[in-house]
């Protein structure tokens, strides 16, 4: 009879203990799903990036979904370019802060928004042989000046049009404009130490590429915008450092020039976008180059004190995608002579996977805040 008696209060043990088990399972499994489906309905708990690696697994495409409106926090002034705003995988840049579109594939938005930004401006007609349409006061102006890496955005920019809606002039050696759909080289693995000028032909749009590797141009070019307001580029993007270090200029030397030409910078960036991109970490890892890790750090964070009290913005959301491009050379030495994706070989420069992000992102910084009803959440 005691036997039995504790067979079955063992046998009630253990179905309690069962009991108990799948109760506490049950209110996992119900915590789990109410918290997905306010995420999925609030956009509260799972964080853009996450659902964006399910959804892009492709290198350098950006695709961020689409949260619930009204519900995300303002992003940081010029989230765009702040890297603590982006998580980073397979080479592949999420903005966490607000929304980048993607305009490398749709020339059509890209047209849509300069429509937008130009609706006020009468297009100049440069078919008719104006040689000096880049100079013209009814042309909005964006220029990128400075080194090689510098040429690799414009062009990259450049590339995101259709070719038709482009006309195009080496203004050192060419009067003439020219359709840039008859242009035969491939701009990507040209090596141009020149100015470039590119004309929508249609649109008052004029974007210019200045070879000024060493900012040496510029204060002269920033007195001519003083002078003569019309001319001032409504977009300045700007890259510099490292043919300071090939000459062996020291840190000091740079942060001494940079900081003579910052005042005029400053007020430049009052009525214009002024963007200062930080040097590009390189694959060179020998620590007495003069293009070591150890000297592009002092280099940035010279220029990170000098600006840190400015309107101008300093783009540093290039690093950690850098980085990860480095790596990815290290361990594969990929190569991809025509687009250029990949140039493993090249270690002074980085390859278009990582530049056509840069380019997107500028093109967001343009066009955000004309295009479309939801503006508020999109990156500016």
């Amino acid at each position: 009879m005691d036997k039995t008696k504790q067979r079955n209060n063992m046998h009630v043990k253990i179905i309690c203990f069962l009991i108990a088990w799948t109760l506490l399972l049950v209110c996992g499994i119900l915590t789990v799903m109410t918290n997905e489906t306010l995420s999925f309905l609030f956009q509260v708990s799972i964080p853009i990036q996450a659902t964006s690696r399910r959804l892009c697994n492709s290198p350098g495409r950006i695709c961020n979904p689409v949260p619930a409106m009204n519900t995300l926090p303002a992003p940081p002034l010029n989230a765009i370019f702040i890297k603590s705003c982006y998580s980073y995988h397979n080479v592949t840049s999420y903005n966490t802060c607000c929304r980048l579109r993607d305009y490398r594939e749709q020339p059509d938005k890209i047209m849509m928004c300069l429509r937008k930004l130009t609706k006020e401006m009468q297009p100049k007609n440069i078919s008719q042989g104006d040689d000096d349409a880049m100079r013209s006061t009814d042309c909005r102006s964006w220029v990128f000046e400075g080194d090689s890496h510098m040429r690799y955005i414009f062009v990259s920019l450049v590339y995101t049009f259709n070719k038709t809606d482009l006309k195009y002039r080496f203004p050192r050696r060419m009067k003439s404009w020219l359709n840039f759909n008859l242009y035969t080289k491939n701009m990507r693995t040209t090596v141009y130490h020149e100015d470039i000028e590119i004309m929508v032909h249609s649109l008052p749009v004029c974007i210019t590429f200045l070879w000024d590797p060493m900012l040496q141009r510029l204060p002269r070019l920033m007195d001519e915008w003083q002078k003569n307001e019309e001319r001032k580029p409504t977009l300045l993007v700007l890259g510099s450092g490292l043919h300071f270090m090939a000459n062996r200029k020291s840190v000091i030397d740079y942060k001494d020039y940079i900081t003579k030409i910052s005042l005029k910078l400053s007020r430049l960036a009052e009525s214009a976008h002024v963007i200062y991109k930080l040097v590009d970490h390189l694959q060179i890892l020998n620590e007495k180059d003069r293009m070591a890790p150890a000297v592009i750090h002092s280099f940035n964070n010279a220029t990170n004190e000098i600006f840190a009290a400015t309107r101008v913005v300093v783009w540093d959301s290039n690093l950690p995608l850098t980085d990860m491009y480095n790596d990815e050379c290290r361990r594969h030495r990929k190569t991809q002579s025509g687009l250029r994706l990949w140039a493993c070989e090249d270690k002074q420069h980085i390859g278009y996977i990582v530049i056509n992000q840069y380019a997107n992102m500028l093109l967001n910084r343009i066009c955000n805040s004309v295009m479309g009803n939801d503006v508020d959440y999109y990156c500016r």
